[in-house]
């Protein structure tokens, strides 16, 4: 296909975010001060990164809502941002939601999901007739969606078969995974491999889902992991492309057997704010390089800018603002490849 539309489909959200003056010992109460709500899940998250850094990006978002004030509240803000909604489904039951607690004492935040609606999302969902003017279609995220991270007897999971799918309707694809503790990588993630073109991830992920440690018992980066990482994934079937982000740059290793690294940027004293969002928008930020023809060292950059926006607290930002930073903003130079 020649066209850049991007199809998003996958994990949508409605976040509640309540700040309380501690977290407190069972039975013991906690008193709510301010309370916000944004969007969460890939789908949003990707979804508007990508509409702000180019309004005229086509942007379609795949997967379920409930009947409900979040669903009506999600799609409303993908809406306004411009996305193209006439493919997410309506469903019995809850939007999925997460409150997070936000504490004033300490800053750390936990973290109550419901998977809602996502949990009912399956390949009887996705028809990708209805996907016109698009090309890509990214998935996410394993491991937190029930019904495609189910076994299936033809693809191995349900996720696998819809990859299988959108390569057959001539689609190229991505997927990205989520962060958890546990064993179920490689019988969740490891089937769809083969029908996915690039896996966007970050170090954590990868290296669960490769076998390889990407961190020592005091959690220093092992760098030179990261491109046998890379190739581990490409064994297991990635058929273009893995590119792995960390705090401490970005690595992509190509099948054709280029490689490329990025260090972060050094970003200023005080400037990070939050974390929440940076992973999808460096995968965004990735996934619109490599969708216009970009080279990987490119797509990379653009990706940490992205996720720079996100740290600072301000969101996502247009695409001129990001390449700006990225000439203003020094890099890291204590990582080697």
């Amino acid at each position: 296909m020649e066209n850049h539309g991007i199809v998003l489909a996958g994990n949508i959200v409605a976040d509640t975010i309540k700040h309380i003056d501690r977290y407190p010992e069972a039975g013991m109460l906690s008193t709510i001060g301010a309370i916000s709500r944004s969007v969460g899940g890939s789908v949003p998250n990707m979804g508007l990164a990508l509409k702000r850094m180019d309004p005229a990006q086509p942007v379609m978002g795949v997967g379920l809502v409930g009947r409900d004030a979040n669903g009506d509240y999600v799609l409303g803000e993908m809406e306004r941002a411009g996305m193209d909604v006439s493919a997410i489904g309506r469903t019995e039951g809850v939007t999925a939601f997460t409150d997070v607690m936000t504490a004033a004492d300490t800053h750390e935040r936990t973290f109550f999901h419901a998977r809602g609606a996502n949990a009912r999302f399956g390949p009887e969902h996705i028809d990708f007739t209805a996907y016109r003017g698009c090309g890509h279609f990214h998935i996410a995220y394993a491991l937190l969606l029930d019904r495609l991270d189910a076994p299936d007897a033809e693809y191995g999971t349900g996720m696998a078969r819809v990859l299988a799918g959108a390569t057959a309707a001539g689609f190229t694809t991505s997927m990205d995974v989520v962060s958890e503790e546990g064993g179920r990588f490689g019988a969740v993630v490891r089937p769809s491999l083969p029908h996915c073109d690039s896996l966007i991830i970050n170090e954590i992920e990868a290296s669960r889902i490769a076998d390889i440690p990407a961190r020592d018992g005091q959690g220093m980066l092992l760098a030179r992991n990261m491109e046998p990482i890379c190739r581990a994934l490409l064994a297991l079937g990635v058929r273009k492309l893995v590119a792995i982000h960390a705090p401490e740059g970005a690595w992509c290793v190509q099948r054709d057997g280029g490689v490329t690294f990025r260090p972060s940027l050094r970003l200023p004293a005080g400037y990070i704010r939050t974390t929440v969002g940076a992973g999808d928008a460096f995968c965004a930020g990735v996934l619109y390089g490599l969708n216009r023809g970009w080279d990987a060292a490119r797509a990379l950059d653009i990706g940490a800018g992205a996720a720079a926006c996100m740290l600072g607290g301000n969101g996502v930002q247009e695409l001129s603002f990001i390449e700006q930073m990225l000439t203003k903003t020094p890099r890291r130079n204590e990582i080697t490849p």
